[in-house]
């Protein structure tokens, strides 16, 4: 298991707070990223007991898509960078810096993985209040739906992209 060298960690902080902030290339994959996931969390936050698996198949499984695509490109500002109209990957940069690949990693994993957890509690809370309110009762599915959809998967296929490598 790769541990967190907080040096390293610093300085890939650092390097994102001062260089990227105001980047419009970064603006703009942060607003993707909140239109991406915010269009499927809507659908996500409805009690699951309005699906029909069979029925609502197509558009569940876009919802997934939009989902996977807000997340990939949140995690896109950490992969480009923009220095006088040319786009170069992060990577290429920080490579002339103290800092691995691995530790590379690890920082946009944590920040994913941030980002997930909180879509998923927030999901999981509004799955149990609107299922305890309009259905007088819980599902094994308004417990594993949030799981599964604002958590496991996404974090598999940032996890995915990042052993493509």
């Amino acid at each position: 298991m790769i541990k967190a060298d907080e040096k390293q960690q610093t300085l890939l902080r650092e390097f994102f707070k001062e260089e990227t902030t105001y980047q419009a290339e970064h603006v703009g994959y942060i607003l993707l990223a909140c239109i991406f996931t915010g269009i499927p969390f809507i659908m996500f936050v409805m009690p699951f007991q309005i699906w029909s698996l069979r029925e609502d198949a197509g558009i569940l499984g876009a919802m997934y898509a939009l989902e996977t695509t807000g997340i990939l490109s949140y995690v896109a500002k950490y992969n480009t960078f923009s220095e006088t109209g040319k786009n170069r990957q992060v990577y290429d940069i920080l490579k002339y810096m103290p800092i691995e690949y691995e530790q590379y990693c690890l920082f946009k994993f944590e920040k994913v993985h941030r980002l997930c957890v909180r879509l998923m509690v927030i999901c999981l809370v509004c799955q149990v209040v609107f299922g305890l309110t309009f259905y007088h009762g819980l599902t094994f599915a308004n417990f594993a739906v949030p799981v599964v959809s604002q958590y496991i998967i996404p974090m598999i296929i940032v996890m995915l992209t990042m052993i493509r490598r």
